[in-house]
Protein backbone atom coordinates (compact mmCIF):
# COMPACT_ATOMS: atom_id res chain seq x y z
CA UNK A 1 0.00 0.00 0.00
CA UNK A 2 1.20 3.24 -0.81
CA UNK A 3 2.46 5.61 1.66
CA UNK A 4 0.15 8.48 1.00
CA UNK A 5 -2.77 6.38 1.53
CA UNK A 6 -1.31 5.09 5.01
CA UNK A 7 -1.16 8.64 6.10
CA UNK A 8 -4.60 9.58 4.46
CA UNK A 9 -6.26 6.38 6.43
CA UNK A 10 -4.59 7.16 9.74
CA UNK A 11 -6.00 11.12 9.29
CA UNK A 12 -9.29 9.47 8.66
CA UNK A 13 -9.08 7.48 11.69
CA UNK A 14 -8.11 10.12 14.07
CA UNK A 15 -10.67 12.70 12.76
CA UNK A 16 -13.43 9.64 13.23
CA UNK A 17 -12.12 9.35 16.52
CA UNK A 18 -11.94 13.13 17.49
CA UNK A 19 -15.73 13.81 16.11
CA UNK A 20 -17.20 10.85 18.14
CA UNK A 21 -15.88 11.82 21.29
CA UNK A 22 -15.42 15.24 21.62
CA UNK A 23 -19.20 16.05 22.43
CA UNK A 24 -18.71 13.00 25.00
CA UNK A 25 -16.06 14.41 27.10
CA UNK A 26 -17.00 17.96 26.97
CA UNK A 27 -20.25 16.85 28.49
CA UNK A 28 -18.70 14.75 31.26
CA UNK A 29 -16.00 17.42 31.92
CA UNK A 30 -17.19 20.57 32.74
CA UNK A 31 -15.22 23.51 32.42
CA UNK A 32 -14.05 24.57 35.25
CA UNK A 33 -12.73 21.48 36.53
CA UNK A 34 -9.09 21.55 37.57
CA UNK A 35 -7.37 18.27 38.10
CA UNK A 36 -5.26 19.06 40.43
CA UNK A 37 -8.02 19.82 42.80
CA UNK A 38 -9.84 16.97 41.62
CA UNK A 39 -6.75 14.93 42.92
CA UNK A 40 -5.95 16.91 46.28
CA UNK A 41 -9.37 16.17 46.66
CA UNK A 42 -12.83 17.65 48.43
CA UNK A 43 -11.03 19.11 51.41
CA UNK A 44 -7.50 20.40 50.32
CA UNK A 45 -7.82 23.17 47.73
CA UNK A 46 -4.99 24.83 45.44
CA UNK A 47 -5.62 28.51 46.42
CA UNK A 48 -3.77 30.83 44.01
CA UNK A 49 -1.08 33.80 46.05
CA UNK A 50 -2.09 37.11 45.01
CA UNK A 51 -0.36 40.06 46.71
CA UNK A 52 -3.18 42.46 46.14
CA UNK A 53 -4.10 42.36 42.22
CA UNK A 54 -0.46 41.14 41.81
CA UNK A 55 -0.13 37.91 41.03
CA UNK A 56 3.15 36.12 43.04
CA UNK A 57 2.72 32.18 42.76
CA UNK A 58 2.85 30.48 40.07
CA UNK A 59 2.02 26.74 39.52
CA UNK A 60 3.50 26.66 35.97
CA UNK A 61 5.94 28.06 33.41
CA UNK A 62 3.69 28.73 30.42
CA UNK A 63 1.95 31.25 33.62
CA UNK A 64 4.87 32.35 34.97
CA UNK A 65 5.49 35.89 32.76
CA UNK A 66 2.03 36.52 35.21
CA UNK A 67 4.20 36.39 38.40
CA UNK A 68 7.81 37.41 37.25
CA UNK A 69 7.25 39.98 35.09
CA UNK A 70 5.75 42.24 37.90
CA UNK A 71 9.47 41.80 39.45
CA UNK A 72 11.11 43.99 36.78
CA UNK A 73 8.12 46.86 36.79
CA UNK A 74 8.26 47.23 41.04
CA UNK A 75 11.65 46.85 41.27
CA UNK A 76 12.79 46.44 44.49
CA UNK A 77 16.32 46.13 45.50
CA UNK A 78 16.54 42.21 46.23
CA UNK A 79 14.56 39.17 44.55
CA UNK A 80 13.98 36.23 46.07
CA UNK A 81 12.50 32.86 44.37
CA UNK A 82 10.53 30.16 46.96
CA UNK A 83 10.15 27.03 44.71
CA UNK A 84 8.66 24.07 45.97
CA UNK A 85 5.56 21.07 45.78
CA UNK A 86 1.81 21.25 46.82
CA UNK A 87 2.53 22.16 50.34
CA UNK A 88 2.94 25.59 49.26
CA UNK A 89 -0.14 26.22 47.21
CA UNK A 90 -2.65 23.69 48.87
CA UNK A 91 -3.87 24.63 52.12
CA UNK A 92 -6.35 22.38 53.95
CA UNK A 93 -9.89 23.03 54.48
CA UNK A 94 -9.45 26.63 53.53
CA UNK A 95 -11.80 29.39 54.62
CA UNK A 96 -13.16 32.45 52.02
CA UNK A 97 -10.24 34.36 52.78
CA UNK A 98 -6.87 31.92 53.07
CA UNK A 99 -3.84 32.53 51.80
CA UNK A 100 -0.64 30.58 50.84
CA UNK A 101 2.64 31.02 52.90
CA UNK A 102 3.99 32.49 49.95
CA UNK A 103 1.99 35.73 49.92
CA UNK A 104 2.35 36.01 54.13
CA UNK A 105 6.29 36.20 53.57
CA UNK A 106 6.13 37.99 50.33
CA UNK A 107 4.07 40.74 52.62
CA UNK A 108 6.76 41.02 54.95
CA UNK A 109 9.43 40.87 52.64
CA UNK A 110 8.64 43.97 50.48
CA UNK A 111 9.29 45.68 53.89
CA UNK A 112 12.91 44.82 53.54
CA UNK A 113 12.82 45.72 49.76
CA UNK A 114 12.86 42.38 48.89
CA UNK A 115 10.54 40.93 46.16
CA UNK A 116 9.50 37.29 46.93
CA UNK A 117 8.25 35.10 43.98
CA UNK A 118 6.78 31.58 44.28
CA UNK A 119 6.54 28.83 42.00
CA UNK A 120 4.98 25.47 43.05
CA UNK A 121 4.10 22.09 41.43
CA UNK A 122 2.66 19.09 42.53
CA UNK A 123 5.39 16.26 43.51
CA UNK A 124 8.08 18.53 42.53
CA UNK A 125 11.57 16.82 42.88
CA UNK A 126 15.03 18.75 43.23
CA UNK A 127 15.56 17.29 39.40
CA UNK A 128 12.94 19.79 38.20
CA UNK A 129 13.65 22.64 40.22
CA UNK A 130 17.02 21.91 38.71
CA UNK A 131 16.02 22.88 35.41
CA UNK A 132 13.20 25.68 36.31
CA UNK A 133 15.70 27.31 38.90
CA UNK A 134 18.33 27.43 35.85
CA UNK A 135 15.43 28.89 33.49
CA UNK A 136 13.95 31.10 35.65
CA UNK A 137 17.44 32.80 37.07
CA UNK A 138 18.18 33.17 33.63
CA UNK A 139 15.51 35.27 33.12
CA UNK A 140 15.03 37.36 36.05
CA UNK A 141 18.13 37.20 38.17
CA UNK A 142 17.41 36.22 41.89
CA UNK A 143 19.51 37.18 44.72
CA UNK A 144 17.67 34.61 46.83
CA UNK A 145 16.91 30.98 47.03
CA UNK A 146 14.19 28.82 49.11
CA UNK A 147 14.21 25.36 48.59
CA UNK A 148 12.56 22.95 50.42
CA UNK A 149 13.71 19.17 51.04
CA UNK A 150 11.06 16.51 50.63
CA UNK A 151 11.36 12.67 51.31
CA UNK A 152 8.48 11.85 48.96
CA UNK A 153 10.07 13.97 46.11
CA UNK A 154 13.04 11.86 45.96
CA UNK A 155 11.30 9.58 44.45
CA UNK A 156 10.36 11.47 41.27
CA UNK A 157 12.61 11.26 38.54
CA UNK A 158 10.20 12.44 35.27
CA UNK A 159 10.27 15.70 33.99
CA UNK A 160 6.81 16.85 32.92
CA UNK A 161 6.46 18.26 29.87
CA UNK A 162 5.76 21.39 31.44
CA UNK A 163 9.21 22.20 32.15
CA UNK A 164 11.07 20.24 29.39
CA UNK A 165 9.64 22.32 26.97
CA UNK A 166 12.32 25.50 28.52
CA UNK A 167 14.72 23.74 26.29
CA UNK A 168 12.87 24.05 23.19
CA UNK A 169 15.22 27.40 23.54
CA UNK A 170 18.36 26.22 21.85
CA UNK A 171 20.51 28.70 23.89
CA UNK A 172 19.02 27.33 27.08
CA UNK A 173 19.56 23.95 26.09
CA UNK A 174 23.16 24.66 25.68
CA UNK A 175 23.62 26.28 28.38
CA UNK A 176 22.35 23.79 30.86
CA UNK A 177 23.84 20.73 29.17
CA UNK A 178 28.01 21.79 29.58
CA UNK A 179 28.04 19.00 32.50
CA UNK A 180 27.81 15.48 32.38
CA UNK A 181 24.66 15.22 34.55
CA UNK A 182 22.64 17.74 33.22
CA UNK A 183 23.33 17.03 29.60
CA UNK A 184 22.28 13.77 30.45
CA UNK A 185 18.93 15.00 31.58
CA UNK A 186 18.42 16.14 27.99
CA UNK A 187 19.83 13.06 26.43
CA UNK A 188 16.50 11.27 28.36
CA UNK A 189 14.33 13.73 27.11
CA UNK A 190 15.20 13.09 23.64
CA UNK A 191 15.26 9.68 23.85
CA UNK A 192 11.81 9.43 25.54
CA UNK A 193 10.35 12.18 23.21
CA UNK A 194 11.88 9.61 20.04
CA UNK A 195 10.35 6.66 21.54
CA UNK A 196 6.89 7.97 21.69
CA UNK A 197 7.28 9.38 17.80
CA UNK A 198 8.79 6.04 16.53
CA UNK A 199 5.99 5.65 13.95
CA UNK A 200 3.69 7.31 11.88
CA UNK A 201 0.90 6.99 13.74
CA UNK A 202 2.19 8.73 16.55
CA UNK A 203 3.96 11.25 14.59
CA UNK A 204 0.18 11.94 12.84
CA UNK A 205 -1.67 11.75 16.40
CA UNK A 206 1.00 14.72 17.89
CA UNK A 207 0.06 16.98 14.54
CA UNK A 208 -3.53 16.65 14.92
CA UNK A 209 -3.02 17.57 18.29
CA UNK A 210 -1.24 20.12 17.99
CA UNK A 211 -4.24 21.96 15.83
CA UNK A 212 -7.40 20.53 17.76
CA UNK A 213 -5.30 21.90 21.05
CA UNK A 214 -5.66 25.73 18.59
CA UNK A 215 -9.30 24.91 18.31
CA UNK A 216 -11.08 23.40 21.09
CA UNK A 217 -8.29 23.18 24.02
CA UNK A 218 -7.78 19.32 23.24
CA UNK A 219 -4.13 18.76 25.85
CA UNK A 220 -6.15 20.20 28.27
CA UNK A 221 -9.55 17.71 28.03
CA UNK A 222 -7.24 15.13 27.07
CA UNK A 223 -4.91 15.81 30.47
CA UNK A 224 -7.77 15.57 32.30
CA UNK A 225 -9.25 12.87 31.13
CA UNK A 226 -5.85 11.04 31.14
CA UNK A 227 -5.15 12.27 34.81
CA UNK A 228 -8.89 11.33 36.11
CA UNK A 229 -7.72 7.51 34.08
CA UNK A 230 -4.67 7.29 36.24
CA UNK A 231 -5.70 8.32 39.59
CA UNK A 232 -8.34 5.50 39.14
CA UNK A 233 -5.82 3.13 38.45
CA UNK A 234 -3.59 4.24 41.10
CA UNK A 235 -6.28 4.43 43.44
CA UNK A 236 -7.23 0.74 42.68
CA UNK A 237 -3.56 -0.59 42.85
CA UNK A 238 -3.77 1.15 46.34
CA UNK A 239 -6.47 -1.16 47.49
CA UNK A 240 -5.25 -4.46 45.88
CA UNK A 241 -1.73 -4.09 47.59
CA UNK A 242 -3.30 -2.46 50.88
CA UNK A 243 -1.34 0.91 50.39
CA UNK A 244 -2.97 4.24 52.22
CA UNK A 245 -1.59 8.07 52.94
CA UNK A 246 0.01 6.31 56.28
CA UNK A 247 2.19 3.34 54.37
CA UNK A 248 5.89 3.34 54.42
CA UNK A 249 7.75 4.66 51.61
CA UNK A 250 11.36 3.82 51.45
CA UNK A 251 14.36 5.24 48.58
CA UNK A 252 14.27 4.56 45.43
CA UNK A 253 17.90 4.34 44.58
CA UNK A 254 17.73 5.10 40.88
CA UNK A 255 15.24 8.79 41.39
CA UNK A 256 16.67 8.86 44.93
CA UNK A 257 20.84 9.52 43.58
CA UNK A 258 19.49 11.64 39.95
CA UNK A 259 17.91 14.23 42.91
CA UNK A 260 20.67 13.74 45.12
CA UNK A 261 23.03 15.10 42.74
CA UNK A 262 20.27 17.90 41.19
CA UNK A 263 20.71 19.04 44.99
CA UNK A 264 24.66 19.13 44.44
CA UNK A 265 24.29 20.83 40.86
CA UNK A 266 21.58 23.55 42.01
CA UNK A 267 23.78 24.82 45.17
CA UNK A 268 26.76 24.90 42.88
CA UNK A 269 25.08 26.95 40.07
CA UNK A 270 23.87 29.24 42.88
CA UNK A 271 27.40 29.21 44.35
CA UNK A 272 28.95 30.79 40.77
CA UNK A 273 25.81 32.91 40.59
CA UNK A 274 26.31 34.12 43.60
CA UNK A 275 22.90 33.41 45.23
CA UNK A 276 22.18 33.02 49.06
CA UNK A 277 20.42 29.93 49.49
CA UNK A 278 17.95 28.96 52.65
CA UNK A 279 17.24 24.81 52.63
CA UNK A 280 15.05 23.33 54.99
CA UNK A 281 13.27 19.55 55.83
CA UNK A 282 9.48 20.43 55.17
CA UNK A 283 6.84 20.12 57.68
CA UNK A 284 5.10 17.07 58.37
CA UNK A 285 2.91 15.79 60.77
CA UNK A 286 4.76 14.34 63.88
CA UNK A 287 1.40 13.09 66.12
CA UNK A 288 1.10 10.01 63.62
CA UNK A 289 4.18 7.57 62.79
CA UNK A 290 5.48 9.17 59.94
CA UNK A 291 4.69 7.29 56.42
CA UNK A 292 8.26 6.63 55.92
CA UNK A 293 10.93 3.96 56.69
CA UNK A 294 12.76 6.09 59.79
CA UNK A 295 16.41 4.92 58.61
CA UNK A 296 15.52 6.02 54.95
CA UNK A 297 14.17 8.90 55.97
CA UNK A 298 17.55 9.71 58.77
CA UNK A 299 19.87 8.95 55.82
CA UNK A 300 17.34 11.10 53.63
CA UNK A 301 17.82 14.21 56.48
CA UNK A 302 22.04 13.68 57.29
CA UNK A 303 22.68 13.87 53.42
CA UNK A 304 20.79 16.86 52.20
CA UNK A 305 22.38 18.78 55.26
CA UNK A 306 25.24 17.66 54.53
CA UNK A 307 25.13 18.54 50.71
CA UNK A 308 23.35 21.85 51.97
CA UNK A 309 26.69 22.82 54.38
CA UNK A 310 29.58 21.99 52.25
CA UNK A 311 27.86 24.47 49.25
CA UNK A 312 27.41 27.25 52.38
CA UNK A 313 23.78 26.87 51.96
CA UNK A 314 21.60 27.61 55.42
CA UNK A 315 20.05 24.77 56.25
CA UNK A 316 17.21 24.41 58.86
CA UNK A 317 15.21 21.72 59.79
CA UNK A 318 11.09 22.70 59.94
CA UNK A 319 9.67 19.21 60.16
CA UNK A 320 8.37 20.16 63.34
CA UNK A 321 7.31 23.93 62.37
CA UNK A 322 3.77 23.23 62.03
CA UNK A 323 1.51 22.61 65.17
CA UNK A 324 -0.62 19.17 64.98
CA UNK A 325 -4.00 20.74 65.42
CA UNK A 326 -3.32 22.60 62.08
CA UNK A 327 -3.28 19.85 60.24
CA UNK A 328 -6.57 17.78 58.70
CA UNK A 329 -7.30 15.01 56.67
CA UNK A 330 -7.36 14.28 52.85
CA UNK A 331 -9.33 11.88 50.41
CA UNK A 332 -8.24 8.19 50.29
CA UNK A 333 -5.65 7.19 48.18
CA UNK A 334 -7.28 3.58 47.33
CA UNK A 335 -11.09 3.04 46.66
CA UNK A 336 -12.23 3.48 50.20
CA UNK A 337 -14.47 6.67 50.88
CA UNK A 338 -12.56 6.73 54.46
CA UNK A 339 -10.57 10.04 54.92
CA UNK A 340 -6.79 9.43 55.78
CA UNK A 341 -4.36 11.40 57.84
CA UNK A 342 -2.77 14.59 55.35
CA UNK A 343 0.98 14.22 56.02
CA UNK A 344 1.58 17.01 53.47
CA UNK A 345 -1.10 20.14 53.95
CA UNK A 346 -2.17 22.04 57.11
CA UNK A 347 -4.83 24.97 57.11
CA UNK A 348 -4.89 29.01 56.66
CA UNK A 349 -3.50 29.06 60.27
CA UNK A 350 -0.91 26.51 59.69
CA UNK A 351 0.39 28.54 56.37
CA UNK A 352 0.76 31.90 58.43
CA UNK A 353 2.98 30.47 60.67
CA UNK A 354 5.10 29.02 57.40
CA UNK A 355 5.22 32.49 55.68
CA UNK A 356 6.35 34.23 58.46
CA UNK A 357 8.86 31.73 59.33
CA UNK A 358 10.22 32.10 56.17
CA UNK A 359 10.44 36.09 55.87
CA UNK A 360 11.94 35.47 59.54
CA UNK A 361 14.92 33.12 58.58
CA UNK A 362 15.88 34.70 55.30
CA UNK A 363 16.10 38.22 58.09
CA UNK A 364 17.88 36.27 60.52
CA UNK A 365 20.24 34.45 58.21
CA UNK A 366 21.28 38.17 56.36
CA UNK A 367 20.07 36.45 52.80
Amino acid sequence: MPEETKTYRVIIYWISIFISSIALIYLIFPDNENFEDFALGKVTKTVEGYLGNEKIHCRTLEDSERCFSGLLSRGLEKRALWIGNSQLHAINNPEKNSQPASVIASQKLRNKKIDLITFSQPNSSLLENLITIEYLHKKYDFDFLILPLVFDDTRESEVRSDISMVFQDQRFKDYFGKNKFKRSIIEKLNSDKIEENKNLQDLTENTLVEYLEDCCYWKSIRGYTQGKISLTLYKIRNSIFGINASSKRRIYPGPYQKNLESLVNILSFALIEDISVLTYIAPIRSDFDLPYDINHYTQFINQVKNISTKNNAVFVNLERLIPNNLWGKKDSTNTSKDLEIDFMHFNSQGHIIFGNSISELLEENDL
